[in-house]
C-alpha cells in the first residue's frame, strides 16, 4: 500500500522588530506566512512558526514556543 508523508524543514529567519513583544509575534508570523504551504487532497498544510529567540545580551528565554502536536 503506498503512503504519503510530508516534512517540513525547520527554516531559521533572523528579524529585527524594535517594537513590543506582540507586534515581535505579529511580524515572525508575517515571515512565516510567505513560505510555502503544501496542499494534498484538498488540505493545506500551513508553515508554523514555531519558536521566537532573543538574541544579543538578552537572556535566551524564547517569546513563543509553539511547536505542533505531533513534533515529537
Amino acid at each position: 500500500m503506498k503512503q504519503r508523508a510530508i516534512i517540513m524543514v525547520p527554516t531559521l529567519i533572523e528579524f529585527e522588530n524594535p517594537g513590543s513583544i506582540k507586534q515581535v509575534k505579529n511580524h515572525a508570523l508575517t515571515l512565516c506566512s510567505k513560505h510555502q504551504s503544501i496542499i494534498v487532497d484538498k488540505v493545506e498544510y500551513a508553515p508554523k512558526l514555531l519558536l521566537i529567540s532573543p538574541l544579543g545580551d538578552i537572556p535566551d528565554q524564547p517569546l513563543v514556543f509553539d511547536p505542533p502536536p505531533m513534533a515529537a
